[in-house]
């Protein structure tokens, strides 16, 4: 939070900020030298406001300054890849509010993408299987000024789970179309897949995720029907998943 400095004929003292939280009374969060506080201890969940008060060498105080109430991002939902995120309005500028972004930026707060909002503060984004980039992700609010404000949020870093997508059938019949079984996802460590007869005998078994099942049992052609596969793998931070489902062999 920033704000401008008095008239240099004030003999100012010292800055007052207050904080109102969810609509209650304004009270005192901290003083200040500088024009400008960090803080650190929000709530992610609850409106908040602040304010300043100019303080004299002589304790006399300026009336308030107008609220303002920044930006706080949170995280409403994750589906897989999907990560749906909410924020408040921005309640400063008196022109008001052009539109929003999502920014992602990197780690030393380098913006790598930017995401249109068509309309409202909600917006979704469906990240890349793939992407084991870190996914820091900020509002930017532009103002209706002739020369755009701009504000932002907090920064909320997305944490997915890796999920490995498996195909429901495949046809192992050697056109070059869905002739093995295989996962598709991010980059795993200790990787494990079994694949487990009607029997509950492993028939297949590979610590390569490069490497799916081609429907032979032993070098014979496994009759069509429903096999159960399980997965065994780990991040690269060394946390422990595991997946099981069933697929469908179908031939021609």
């Amino acid at each position: 939070i920033n704000w401008p400095s008095p008239l240099a004929d004030v003999p100012l003292l010292q800055y007052r900020l207050e904080r109102s939280v969810s609509g209650r009374p304004f009270n005192v969060l901290a003083f200040s030298l500088e024009n400008q506080f960090t803080d650190k201890r929000t709530f992610f969940r609850e409106q908040l406001r602040y304010r300043v008060i100019y303080e004299d060498k002589c304790e006399n105080r300026s009336i308030p300054s107008e609220h303002t109430s920044p930006i706080i991002l949170n995280i409403k939902s994750i589906n897989s890849n999907v990560v749906e995120f909410e924020w408040n309005k921005y309640e400063t500028w008196i022109n008001g509010i052009r539109t929003y972004y999502l920014e992602r930026i990197d780690d030393s707060g380098n913006l790598m993408e930017e995401f249109s909002v068509l309309s409202g503060r909600t917006k979704s984004i469906a990240f890349s299987l793939f992407d084991d980039q870190p996914k820091n992700i900020r509002v930017r609010a532009e103002s209706l000024d002739s020369t755009p404000l701009s504000s932002y949020s907090n920064v909320r870093t997305v944490e997915i789970n890796p999920v490995m997508h498996l195909p429901s059938a495949f046809t192992p019949d050697n056109n070059g179309l869905n002739d093995e079984f295989i996962p598709k996802g991010p980059k795993v460590f200790n990787y494990k897949m079994q694949i487990f007869g009607r029997w509950g005998n492993v028939i297949f078994s590979t610590v390569d995720s490069f490497v799916g099942w081609d429907g032979l049992i032993k070098g014979s052609k496994a009759p069509e029907g429903t096999y159960i596969y399980k997965l065994n793998f780990e991040d690269a931070v060394g946390n422990a998943y595991d997946q099981s489902g069933s697929v469908i062999l179908l031939r021609q």
